[in-house]
């Protein structure tokens, strides 16, 4: 049984995800079921609704590469 759901933002596709943003539904009471971890497991920002926490990443500069 999955407690939490992963989605991993990779620089370069052979090399550590660069950040992670993870949803646990069982947060969602207390911290906020959302939460932007960077490499080193510091967590950066944390909330219930997602566009507010990938608000982390307004002040970064990213492209979507094809």
């Amino acid at each position: 049984l999955a407690t939490h759901a992963v989605f991993s933002i990779y620089r370069r596709a052979n090399e550590v995800p660069m950040f992670a943003i993870i949803k646990t539904p069982a947060d969602d009471q207390r911290q906020g079921m959302y939460k932007v971890v960077a490499v080193d497991g510091q967590v950066l920002k944390r909330g219930h609704e997602l566009p507010q926490v990938l608000r982390v990443f307004d002040k970064k500069r990213f492209w979507v590469v094809s």
